[in-house]
């Protein structure tokens, strides 16, 4: 990506890529998977999941969502921003898994249920693995600018 006369760069480079596709990994799977799980169930708000999932899609590709990230993370407070998000994720979806694993063997026996549960499991793991992949990311970025 080049840059226009008078732009400054960002300063975290890593961070804002690896901050996109997490983000938008989780989001979509929030979004697709949730709807999938809420159809299954006999629920019609499902369909408004999987509409949303695909706007999720639209605003991740659109150039408007690409030029506000960079305008934030021209932020000192950008870091702090993106690791929160995935802390509250992690939360939103941690919290009932920890409940679900507790009455595991129960919750096997009901098709509803076990989807909860792969939903909350697969939502906690993309969740870790996009807060350690952005702690990684912001690391290198400090270690590159950091005189030596």
């Amino acid at each position: 990506m080049k840059r226009k006369p008078g732009e400054q760069a960002a300063t975290h480079p890593r961070l804002v890529r690896t901050a996109i596709r997490s983000l938008f990994l989780l989001l979509l799977w929030a979004t697709i998977s949730g709807g999938v799980i809420e159809i299954i169930q006999g629920r019609v708000i499902g369909y408004l999941f999987i509409v949303l999932g695909l706007l999720v899609v639209a605003l991740f590709l659109s150039q408007r969502f690409h030029a506000f990230i960079r305008n934030q993370s021209l932020s000192r407070w950008f870091p702090v921003q993106i690791l929160a998000i995935h802390l509250f994720g992690l939360i939103i979806l941690g919290l009932p898994l920890t409940w679900l694993i507790n009455e595991f063997p129960f919750y096997m026996m009901y098709p509803g249920s076990k989807a909860a549960f792969v939903f909350a499991s697969v939502g906690s793991l993309l969740a870790t693995g996009g807060l350690v992949a952005n702690l990684i990311a912001l690391r290198r970025d400090r270690a590159e600018r950091s005189p030596r």
